[in-house]
Formats: C-alpha cells, sequence, structure tokens
C-alpha cells in the first residue's frame, strides 16, 4: 500500500478494533485495543501488502493510527477491511481509498498481529 511521506516519522501505533456499524453506514465505533511501539515493522507490513481489486461493502474490523514521537496527532490513519480489501486512508498526504490483497503474506502477518492484540485486549478486560 502507498504510506504517506511522513509515515517514516512514526514511533508508536494505536490499534482499533471498529465495532458493528450502525445500519445504514460504513463503520461503527473504533476502540482502542493496543499500541504498538515498533512502528516501523508495522508500517513495513503495511506498505508491503499489494494492491489487489476492492468490493464495496466496506465494514472494518480494525483501524492504526501512527504517531511520530509524543504528539499526540496521528501522522495518519487507516481503517482496514479483508471483506472488501479495501482500506482508507486519512491524513496529510496519503492516497484516501486502497485496495489491497487479504492473501498476500504481510496482509496476513498484519492480521494475525491485529488478532493477537484483540486476543489480548479481551483478556484483559473486566468481566
Amino acid at each position: 500500500m502507498l504510506l504517506p511521506p511522513d509515515a517514516a516519522t512514526a514511533t508508536r501505533i494505536e490499534v482499533y478494533r471498529i465495532g458493528p456499524a450502525p445500519a445504514g453506514s460504513g463503520a461503527g465505533e473504533p476502540t482502542v485495543i493496543g499500541e504498538w511501539h515498533d512502528a516501523g515493522e508495522v508500517l513495513a507490513l503495511l506498505a508491503a501488502v499489494p494492491p489487489a481489486g476492492i468490493a464495496r461493502c466496506f465494514s472494518p474490523r480494525f483501524g492504526l493510527s501512527a504517531f511520530a514521537g509524543g504528539s499526540a496527532r496521528p501522522v495518519f490513519r487507516v481503517a482496514l477491511c479483508w471483506s472488501c480489501r479495501r482500506a482508507l486512508f486519512s491524513g496529510p498526504g496519503v492516497t484516501p481509498w486502497q485496495g489491497m490483497d487479504p492473501g498476500s503474506a504481510p496482509a496476513a502477518a498484519l492480521l494475525a498481529r491485529l488478532k493477537a492484540c484483540e486476543a489480548e485486549f479481551e483478556a484483559a478486560a473486566p468481566s
């Protein structure tokens, strides 16, 4: 995928789980479920995901926000939908809608990390 020019400045990634969408809308409310400090590794995976044709559903399950240093403002954000093979980027200098190949090795590795983060969040949640 095409990352924005400032992506290389990111040092921290917030991971979001995006809830079910209300009827008639594209995405539900995001919940922060984790934080990764190996931004370079995560962004390398994201950048290595090859493009693919897209479908129309766009019901993203996960999102990422990339932050530089101690900044409270993200360098960019991305919501990822493995079902329709689309990513929606926001921030300066981004290519907003991008297709992604969910069967590629980088996409599978990224999804595995996201699911592991989600499992850790669920395990830590009070019951």
